[in-house]
Formats: structure tokens, C-alpha cells, sequence
């Protein structure tokens, strides 16, 4: 600090600070412990202006005193001792000066709370109802901020980050655009921030993944965080103002610092983890307004638990390029984390701590399993909730009368139980899950649709404000004692820094060989547990803990009219039935009968005796009668396997039987003018695809109608070594009566103008039935439009030329793009010309296999799929997957609500907090 020991003259603090702020210097007083000198550059300033920009920030501070004390005696040899001149640094002090001055150069800008003007639409393509199911609705996501996150290993040298988030919701990818040189990013209203994404599986997850772009082209951007969160735990059509916190690693340690953020509150984002030894290895959060729309309100959604659905293979598809294969990387880690993948996604980077959370997470999830019966019986007994005690005390006095209802009552405490996790105890709106039992009933059974939840109040606010209090002191003094212990009693042995380089596990570590089957056995059975046990907090996913608890009520029910109806009537048969099986057998044991059966088997026996003995003593009697006894063996065989064969035909005719049955009622069907259901669907599908695709042309025509001039990017290589986009002179897009034609100007040498100097204009044609494919969308590009086409000329007719232009303006680029897309489904299915039903002769054989053949190439990410058989989303599977409830607001269609979030600290409220 450029003031000293300012707590030593409290009377004249404030002279000091009018006095700065007179001159026109910063007060540099009130500025964190790690802030820059040279915090007021401005961005994109040389690194000699921080030399500057510091001097003018120790002379501000120097007056300041001077003007505040100057009868003090202290206060005048402390200034002299300020005019001395500075000791020289290091070379490489003075380096990581000013490399801290260019990193936090540029000034954070101010949230812009206001709607978005546009969502920019995500969709899938129209026809793949068939292999994804129907729309069921969508999110509407906007990324408002991001920050507090630990500048280790981020950024480049002498530059801050540069951020983009990326979301994606089962295999739809959505990117922001890059905000360059941000420590806490904020987007506004006019940029890339605000997405519809369409949704067609209730158990679906967003995935969020917060990057540092990097422009070398063989690089790949580096991680900040990830986040996921399950959509049908959002109230529907209810607004968040959300705080999601960020993980890498997923350790305990940033489990603390998103535990103890409380307190840091108010404070800087971009300073934020910096400012307390319990954010050191904190990821930072992202702030994003998400609301999540049902067509149906939300029914399909409260069902899908108990209808379940297949489990589908979905895939984020990408085209492959430099920027293509980035954004892959990026999407690969929002979804599977550092290093995991669909084939594997227990592998991660070798370390010692990752080994001793893993195993701390097995055993507290069998500590709280083992204790989960003792603590809820000793609650009862406690009479902590007296009707839930007393409804024990019934159950107990009940069934002693008729053991037949423990059975009943058991599943009537456990629904209770369930029921009871979806309302918490005292717990905030957001702490707690964001619809009850009684919802869930309207939703699924009544099929009603619930209102959207009301915006926070300051009571809620302050409730999860206080939780977050207690946390972060707890966590906090455990860090002290942890401390404390490393100082004073025997430290622990050194381990090497594991490495987090993506699709690598090796490490440093030189126990690695022996850690990595035991950390990923521990990681396996931890993926396993941990969904089940995020899932019974009922916040995390209220679906699956509802549907719990109405078939635990269920079958309690069915108990109970078995032990109070069903039961005495099927006792008493019962017990008729088994006096008469003990007589039975009593009988068949030691019945008259018994006597004239052994006697007359006994002349049986006897009687064939007798002919076996006759018949054995010739020699061709006996092989006679070898072969009757074989002849009736095979015989019997030859009759069973003909029943068999008989019976089985009889089905068979049956089966014919019933299908020209329905064949005949489906002629009726016919010759009346209907169709059949298979029919309907079909014909119904092709309907939805051919109105999205004459949508799609009417909008590829007024795109070309427009005349637009979109650019061609090229590649100059600078000074650095790094590639730049350039432009170079602008086409005009032109509507034909069969397609588009493209002209731009261009300088082509004559001979009569051998240097080019008269411009010529360059005209391309297009035919729609020459166009082959369109690229997939590219997030980080979202303007460019690639698009391939077969060449005209007999000499070219079977080579393919590619065309990528830039668009002004997204909109356009979107609708150039899904034009082309319809234009190609219909050059597919024949009604384009092109293709005939004819079968294809030669030539139109080889053009449509060099099609397949040079389809654009593509790069993929597998989706995580619904774990435990399909029944609860994917982001259980993460340590956290809710937002920040103290953070964390519900808003309303304006964006506010009673307990708007809170302020920043004024400089005096910070000068206070920090000698507190």
C-alpha cells in the first residue's frame, strides 16, 4: 500500500481521501491487497504506461498524507523516508509488475440486466422426430457475467482472459461471443449471449463450460470451469437469475471455496479470489437467467419417471476444422470433465488428493447410509415433529394388534420420508426443491399445470444468506485448523504437481503406476453412489423423489387392504387348505389302501418274472423281445415329436389367420378413403418437413432478395506468426430464376492492362440441384456459412468446389444456411430435380456415390447418457448440480424482485471490512 498504517490516524482518513479525489488521483487506500499498482490503465496500453500510471498513483498517495498530516512529526518522516529514492528491483520482480498491470488492465464493465434483443433459436434438424422423440419444449438461457475464479495458469502473459461460455443440451451447442482481456466478463444485451435451445427429453442436462480462447490455431483453449444442471428440477415457466459455481477437478478444496464464497460478498469478481486465503483454488461461478418452458406445462416431464422412454445415443456433431475441433475439445469438457470421454469417463489426472476424495466420498456415503435408520428412529423418539412421532407410535400399537400391517406401515414412513425431502427444514425458495408432492400429484395425475413461483423475498434471501454465513465460517475455520497443523505438528510429504493436460493421464506423481487402478476403481463406485445420494436430497431432482413417494404410498395402500380386507379371508382358506394336506398325506402314508395296492403290485411283478424267464431261455424269443421294447421306445418318441410339430403349425395358421384378418379390415380401411396409424405417422411427419422446408426457402429467398454482400475470409500471417482473419472484396449475393450467382470485383491482367489495374467483375452462377451439403454450424463462427457444390462443364461435372462466405449478420447467416439445408432434403428425396424415381442410370449412379463420398467431415462428442437405468438426468452424476441459493434469485419477467442481488461495497464500506 502507497498509505501507511492508516488505522493510526482515523481523525485526518478522510482529509486524505477528499483530497485525492480533488486532485483527480485514485484512492489507492481502498484498494484490495493484491491489487495492481497500475490498476487504472487503460486497455490495450503499452507496458511503459504502468510505469506512469504507478509514479502518478505513489505521488497522489504521497500528497494525500502530506495534506492530511501535516503537524504530524511521524507522518513527515515517513513522507521523507517515501522521497528516497526506491531500491532497485530484480529483473524479474520488475517482470511480474508489469505483467500483473497489463493482466488486470481493462476495467470491468457493468452487468447489463436488461432483455436480450435477440434468442438466437437452437434446434435439431427437421426428420429426426423418428430417432429423438417430439418436442416437448425449450430453455431460455441467457449468460449474463462470469468471474471470481483463480487467475493460476490462465491467461496469456501479458493479457487477461479471454472468455467464452459454451452450453449445450443433448447435443445442441450454444456459444457466447468472446470478451477479450476479462477477468469477470460481462455480456450485454446487443451481443452473442442470449439462447433457445429446444429440449425433447425430460431427463435432459445443461452442460456449461466457461474457456480461455486461444487464437494460435494449434492450441487448444484452456479450461475455467464446468457446471451442469438438471432442466426438470426448474419450476416450469419460472425465471432464474441464477449463480452457478464452476469445478475443474472437482476436489474438496474447491468444494470449500464454493462453500466459504459468502466471504468474499460484495467484492470485485475479478479480485475476488485473491482476497481470502479460502479462494485460492476457487473456478469461479457464471451467471445466467434461465427459464424453461414445457409445451404441455410440464406433464410429460413429472411422467417420465414412471413412463421411462429408451435411452438414446446422442452426439454434439461440429465441422472438422482448427475452430471445429476446439469448440469439440471445450464441449468434450463441459460434458465429461478433464479428461473422460464415452468410452471412459473415469480417467483423470493421477494425484494423491483425487485418491484420498474419492475414498472420503465412499466412506461418508456409508457412514450416512449406515446412520440414516438410528438418526430418523431417534428423531421420532425425540418427537422433533410430534404428528410424525405419533403416527410412529400408531404404527407400532397397530401392528402389534396384526403383525400383517408392519409391511404397510413401512411404506407409508418411507413415502413420509421422501415426501419430507422435497420440503426441507426452514430452507430458502432455492434451497429446498422447487415443486412439492402436492405439485407433482396435479402435474402427473391431474395433469394440470402449476404457476411459475413468485419472485424472492427478502425473507428467503435472508435465510439462505444466513446458511451461507454458517457454512463459510465453518469452512473457514477448518482451513485454520488445517493450517495450523501443517505449521506445528509434522507436515506431510511433498507431492509432485499432477499434470491436467486433456486426453493424458500420465503424471508425475511416481506413485502413478500403483494409484490409477485404485483411483479409478474409487471413481467407478463413486459415479455409481453419488447420483442416488444427490437424488434423495430431493432438491437436485424433485421428479424422481416425488414418483418415489407416490409409489411408496401406493403400494402401502395395496398393504393395507391386503392386511385388513384380503388377509383374514386367505388366512382362513389357508389355513383349511393345510389341515387338509397334513390329512392327505397322513392318507397316502398310512391309508387301508396301501395293503390292496402292495399286494396286487407284488402279482404284477410276479407275472412278468414269469415271462422274462420264459422268454430268456431261447435265444430267439429274447432278441424278439429286445426289439418290441426298442420299437415302442422309438415309437413313442416319433408320436411326441409329432405332437409338437402339429402344435406348432396349429399356431402358425393362427398366426396367418389373424394377419389376413387385419389385412382384409385394413382394405376396408382403405376402399373407405383412411389410413392406417403407421400411414397417419408417416404422412404427418412428412407434412412438419415439408412446411419447415418451404418456410426455410421462403426465407433463402428474401435473404437473396435482399442483395447481400457477404466476405470471404482469407488467412494473412502477421509479424507473430499468429493467423488473422482478413476481408477481402465483398460479394454480391443475386437471386436466378434456378439458384444464385455471386459477383465480386476483381483485378485481372489484360493485355492491354498487363498490371490489373482495370477491375473487372467476377460472376459466378449457381444451380440449386448442383448444391451437395451444407457444413454443420460452427458456434465459434456463427456468421459463416461453407457450403459445397459440383462444378459446371463437362470436363468438371464430377468435381466439388467449397464456398464459405461471412455475413454481416447472424440472422442472415442462419437463414442463408437452412435454405441451402431444405434445398439439399429436397435435391434427396427427388423433388428438385436431379434424382428420379427412375432407377439411376450410370452416370447419376456415380454422381450420387461421389455425394456420399465428399459429404463434409464432421467431429463428435458422445452425451453423457441418463444414469440408473435411465431414470435420473445426468448432471447427478457431478458433485453440485443446483445454482447458489444465497447468490441465486427467482425473478420475474422483468428480471426483479424484492431481494435484488447484492450491491457492491463502496470504497469506505471496504476500507472498513478491511481492518475489521
Amino acid at each position: 500500500r502507497a498509505s501507511p498504517r492508516r488505522r493510526e490516524h482515523p481523525p485526518h482518513s478522510q482529509a486524505a481521501r477528499t483530497h485525492l479525489r480533488s486532485q483527480g488521483q485514485p484512492h489507492h487506500a481502498t484498494m484490495p491487497a493484491t491489487a495492481p499498482v497500475n490498476s487504472t490503465q487503460t486497455p490495450g496500453g503499452g507496458w511503459h504506461r504502468g510505469t506512469t500510471n504507478a509514479a502518478s498513483e505513489l505521488l497522489g498517495a504521497v500528497d494525500g498524507i502530506a495534506a492530511g498530516h501535516k503537524d504530524n512529526k511521524n507522518a513527515q518522516k515517513k513522507l521523507k523516508k517515501l522521497e528516497k529514492k526506491p531500491k532497485k528491483k530484480s529483473a524479474e520482480k520488475i517482470m511480474d509488475s508489469y505483467t500483473l498491470g497489463l493482466r488486470r488492465a481493462n476495467k470491468t464493465r457493468e452487468v447489463d440486466l436488461g432483455p436480450s434483443e435477440r434468442f438466437h433459436v437452437i434446434s435439431y434438424e427437421e426428420g429426426d422426430d423418428a430417432k429423438l422423440g417430439k418436442r416437448l419444449g425449450c430453455l431460455r438461457c441467457e449468460v449474463l457475467q462470469a468471474g471470481g475464479w483463480s487467475s493460476a495458469g490462465i491467461g496469456d502473459v501479458l493479457s487477461a482472459e479471454d472468455v467464452y461460455v459454451l452450453l449445450t443440451v443433448d447435443g445442441l451447442v450454444a456459444r457466447t461471443n468472446t470478451r477479450n482481456d476479462a477477468r469477470a466478463p460481462t455480456w450485454h444485451a446487443k451481443e452473442r449471449r442470449a439462447f433457445e435451445l429446444e429440449v425433447r427429453d425430460a431427463r435432459a442436462t445443461l452442460f456449461v463450460a466457461v474457456a480461455d480462447e486461444d487464437d494460435a490455431p494449434m492450441e487448444m483453449d484452456a479450461y475455467i470451469g464446468r457446471c451442469a444442471l438438471p432442466l426438470r428440477a426448474l419450476r416450469p415457466s419460472t425465471t432464474y437469475d441464477a449463480w452457478l459455481p464452476l469445478r475443474l477437478e472437482g476436489t474438496r478444496d474447491e468444494e470449500n471455496a464454493i462453500d466459504a464464497r459468502h466471504l468474499v460478498k460484495g467484492r470485485r469478481l475479478k479480485d475476488a479470489a485473491a482476497l481470502d486465503p479460502t479462494q485460492r483454488m476457487s473456478r469461479g461461478s457464471v451467471r445466467l437467467r434461465l427459464r424453461m418452458d414445457w409445451e404441455d406445462g410440464g406433464v410429460a416431464a413429472a411422467r417420465s419417471v414412471l413412463m421411462g422412454g429408451p435411452v438414446l445415443t446422442k452426439h454434439v456433431v461440429l465441422p472438422e476444422t482448427t475452430s471445429g475441433r476446439k469448440q469439440r475439445d471445450v464441449a468434450r469438457f463441459a460434458l465429461w470433465g478433464e479428461a473422460g470421454d464415452h468410452g471412459d469417463p473415469c480417467v483423470e489426472p493421477v494425484a494423491t488428493h483425487r485418491v484420498m476424495d474419492h475414498l472420503s466420498d465412499l466412506l461418508d456415503a456409508w457412514a450416512s447410509l449406515k446412520g440414516a435408520l438410528p438418526a430418523y428412529v431417534g428423531r421420532l423418539s425425540r418427537y422433533e415433529r410430534p404428528l410424525r412421532s405419533l403416527l410412529a407410535f400408531a404404527a407400532w400399537w397397530t401392528t402389534c394388534q396384526n403383525p400383517q400391517r408392519a409391511w404397510a406401515w413401512l411404506w407409508v414412513l418411507t413415502a413420509l420420508a421422501f415426501r419430507d425431502s422435497l420440503y426441507g427444514g426452514g430452507d430458502s425458495q432455492l434451497q429446498q426443491a422447487q415443486f412439492t408432492f402436492l405439485d407433482w400429484v396435479k402435474l402427473a395425475v391431474f395433469g394440470k399445470q402449476l404457476t411459475p413461483l413468485k419472485p424472492t423475498t427478502k425473507e428467503d434471501a435472508w435465510l439462505a444468506e444466513k446458511k451461507a454465513i454458517v457454512r463459510a465460517a465453518i469452512v473457514s475455520e477448518e482451513m485454520k485448523m488445517e493450517d495450523w497443523r501443517r505449521k506445528h505438528l509434522k507436515p506431510p510429504p511433498k507431492e509432485p504437481e499432477p499434470t491436467t493436460e486433456v486426453y493424458k493421464t500420465w503424471s508425475l506423481n511416481p506413485l502413478a503406476p500403483l494409484l490409477r487402478p485404485i483411483q479409478k476403481a474409487l471413481l467407478k463406485n463413486v459415479r455409481k453412489i453419488r447420483p442416488l445420494q444427490n437424488a434423495l436430497t430431493g432438491r437436485d431432482d424433485p421428479v424422481f423423489v416425488s414418483t418415489c413417494a407416490g409409489v411408496c404410498f401406493l403400494i402401502a395402500g395395496l398393504m393395507f387392504v391386503w392386511s385388513e380386507v384380503c388377509h383374514p379371508h386367505v388366512a382362513h382358506y389357508l389355513a383349511a387348505l393345510k389341515y387338509a394336506l397334513v390329512r392327505a398325506i397322513g392318507i397316502a402314508l398310512f391309508g387301508p389302501q396301501n395293503f390292496l395296492l402292495v399286494r396286487s403290485k407284488k402279482a404284477k411283478k410276479r407275472a412278468a418274472q414269469a415271462r422274462e424267464a420264459l422268454v430268456l431261455m431261447d435265444g430267439r424269443n429274447r432278441f424278439a423281445y429286445l426289439i418290441q421294447k426298442t420299437w415302442r421306445a422309438h415309437h413313442k418318441r416319433v408320436k411326441d415329436a409329432e405332437k409338437a410339430r402339429e402344435a406348432k403349425e396349429a399356431a402358425a395358421e393362427k398366426a396367418r389367420k389373424l394377419q389376413i384378418r387385419r389385412d382384409k379390415l385394413t382394405a376396408k380401411m382403405h376402399a373407405k378413403g383412411l389410413q392406417t396409424a403407421e400411414e397417419i405417422i408417416k404422412s404427418r411427419t412428412e407434412a412438419e418437413i415439408a412446411q419447415h422446408d418451404a418456410t426455410a426457402l421462403m426465407k433463402l429467398d428474401a435473404t437473396l432478395a435482399k442483395q447481400l454482400t457477404p466476405r470471404k475470409p482469407g488467412r494473412l500471417t502477421n509479424e507473430l506468426g499468429l493467423g488473422q482473419y482478413v476481408e477481402e472484396p465483398k460479394r454480391l449475393l443475386e437471386k436466378t430464376p434456378n439458384g444464385f450467382k455471386m459477383s465480386k470485383p476483381n483485378a485481372t491482367p489484360t493485355g492491354t492492362d498487363p498490371k490489373g489495374i482495370k477491375r473487372t467483375t467476377h460472376v459466378r452462377e449457381t444451380s440449386f440441384a448442383d448444391i451437395v451439403s451444407v457444413a454443420p454450424n460452427d458456434p465459434a463462427r456463427p456468421k459463416t456459412v461453407t457450403f459445397s457444390h459440383r462444378e459446371e462443364g463437362s470436363a468438371k461435372a464430377h468435381r466439388l468446389k467449397q464456398h464459405t462466405l461471412t455475413f454481416d449478420n447472424e440472422r442472415e447467416a442462419e437463414d442463408f444456411a437452412d435454405g441451402l439445408r431444405a434445398v439439399v432434403r429436397l435435391h434427396n428425396r427427388g423433388e428438385l430435380g436431379g434424382h428420379s424415381a427412375d432407377p439411376l442410370d450410370e452416370k447419376e449412379a456415380l454422381l450420387a456415390k461421389l455425394e456420399d463420398e465428399t459429404d463434409f467431415e464432421h467431429t463428435v462428442v458422445t452425451v453423457p447418457e441418463p444414469v440408473v437405468g435411465g431414470l435420473l438426468p445426468a448432471a447427478l452424476v457431478e458433485r453440485g448440480a443446483w445454482l447458489c441459493p444465497a447468490r441465486s434469485r427467482v425473478v420475474d419477467d422483468k428480471g426483479t424482485s424484492e431481494a435484488p442481488m447484492s450491491p457492491r461495497l463502496t470504497e469506505e464500506e471496504e476500507d472498513l471490512q478491511e481492518d475489521f
